[in-house]
């Protein structure tokens, strides 16, 4: 009965020590989810600060735009009081087309950059989702493997 005793206290010593590698290698699989959230994080947080800046630049963009209006629509008045109506007219309409077609094209590569930049934020959502996702069954694989280990321990205590 010892001897058997013994070799079920070996056998379970064994499986002890297989348990505790599978833990050691979870573990380490936790670390590297772990450490991938934490960059899918950081790259999270880069996008969200380029849209931050894209959408500042936008901002600073239509208040630019504002002022030009505003500053060629006092040339416009000036040019008519001064008697240069039409001369000026042209001149001020001929400028504002060209500041509006800068400030469209302007625009548009800002869009581009904000899709981009949305596209970036949507791909680094997707790898953070799919981080969690993993973080979580191995969470749930160590608890499996936590609760097997302990019903070997008190079949051995019990041997």
């Amino acid at each position: 009965d010892a001897a058997a005793a013994r070799t079920g206290l070996d056998n379970a010593q064994d499986e002890a020590r297989v348990t505790a590698t599978v833990v050691d290698t979870l573990t380490t699989n936790l670390s590297a989810a772990t450490d991938q959230l934490a960059l899918t994080q950081s790259e999270l947080s880069t996008v969200q600060e380029q849209l931050r800046l894209h959408t500042k630049d936008l901002h600073g963009t239509a208040q630019a735009l504002q002022r030009a209006l505003a500053e060629t629509k006092r040339m416009a008045e000036s040019a008519l009081q001064a008697g240069e109506e039409k001369s000026m007219m042209a001149t001020d309409l001929r400028e504002v087309r060209k500041q509006h077609h800068d400030a469209a094209v302007r625009v548009d590569r800002l869009q581009e950059e904000l899709g981009e930049a949305k596209t970036r934020g949507d791909q680094a959502l997707g790898g953070l989702e799919e981080a969690v996702k993993k973080l979580s069954i191995i969470t749930e694989r160590v608890r499996i493997l936590e609760t097997e280990n302990v019903d070997k321990s008190r079949k051995a205590d019990n041997v």
